[in-house]
């Protein structure tokens, strides 16, 4: 279950009307977390997401050679509008989405407007590094947390970490309480339990 930090965390905005939910999921090669689709449902849950990477559409081969299609480049969407941004991590992708202007915009728009930001794994280091975690409760793989550390983050060890409108997990070993925590972000307790219990989680 994820860690939620207290007091003056900013709530992400719900479209009460919207039982679809755009999601934006960042690719660069070497990133270890990977989605085996584009699309999911489940009873009282249905997001649409959409693959994208920094240098354009096509094919990025992750560290252990999965590769996933990107359907677009950054620049097709980043005047976009999602509901939720997900970073994962990996290097050396990690470090073109640290060293990246461009995202770093659109993840401080998402992040200003209310709107979900998520990383996992060496992510949280890119979060910090576009100003994003400056006294926000954080956690990430060991590995990169004197980073996430120095870019201002209270720095946790607990498996997933949410603090308002951030959510940020460990590594691989810890995805799927990030993923269920994202559903419970997205739309609520009732559909992240049912994910829990179809998954055994």
């Amino acid at each position: 279950m994820a860690t939620k930090a207290p007091g003056k965390a900013q709530r992400p905005r719900r479209a009460e009307a919207r039982r679809r939910r755009g999601g934006l999921l960042f690719f660069e090669p070497s990133c270890r977390s990977q989605p085996s689709s584009t699309s999911y449902g489940a009873p009282g849950f249905d997001v649409v997401v959409v693959i994208a990477g920094l240098e354009g559409a096509g094919p990025v081969e992750g560290a252990h050679g999965i590769r996933v299609q990107a359907e677009a480049a950054l620049d097709a969407v980043r005047s976009a509008s999602f509901d939720l941004i997900v970073l994962p991590g990996g290097e050396p992708g990690n470090t073109n989405l640290a060293a990246s202007a461009a995202l770093g915009s659109m993840l401080k728009s998402q992040a200003h407007a209310g709107r979900l930001l998520a990383a996992i794994c060496a992510a949280p280091r890119a979060v910090a590094a576009h100003g994003l975690l400056d006294d926000r409760a954080a956690t990430s793989f060991p590995g990169v947390e004197a980073e996430v550390r120095s870019g201002g983050a209270v720095y946790s060890q607990a498996r997933v970490v949410r603090d308002g409108n951030i959510i940020t997990s460990r590594g691989p070993g810890t995805a799927l309480e990030f993923a269920l925590t994202l559903v419970d972000a997205l739309q609520g307790p009732a559909p992240a339990q049912a994910l829990r219990e179809d998954t055994l989680a």
